[in-house]
């Protein structure tokens, strides 16, 4: 994923989280180049919720896991999938075993289906 793929506004909204200054630019090109400069990347990008799911084994138990932590965003990596929490998506489905390594971290937890159903509205 690039920066180059999202839209103006999309752009905007980005720049905002980020509370990067981009008053005094006119074009996507000079808004790229602000957030980068800034630091922001294609990896802050809430890739979450651009990748479809990677498919679960209806074998495998899996459990819904929620960030309580302050960041604005916390990538996870496991054997299978890079998980990536946000706060405005902090929430994921973990197979047992993804599970017990997120877990393993301070400000994660088990969270109910109806949590997150609630919370997505």
């Amino acid at each position: 994923m690039s920066l180059q793929t999202l839209k103006v506004n999309e752009l905007k909204e980005l720049a905002d989280e980020y509370a990067v200054d981009i008053s005094s630019v006119k074009t996507k090109a000079q808004i790229i180049e602000e957030l980068e400069a800034s630091g922001v990347t294609a990896s802050y990008v809430g890739i979450e919720a651009i990748e479809p799911p990677q498919p679960v084994d209806p074998n495998q138990r899996t459990y819904v896991i929620k960030m309580d932590r302050s960041n604005f965003m916390y990538e996870v990596p496991t054997p299978t999938t890079m998980f990536v929490f946000t706060r405005e998506h902090p929430f994921a489905v973990a197979t047992e075993d993804e599970a017990n390594i997120i877990l393993d971290i301070e400000g994660f937890r088990i969270a109910s289906p109806k949590e997150a159903k609630e919370y997505y509205g």
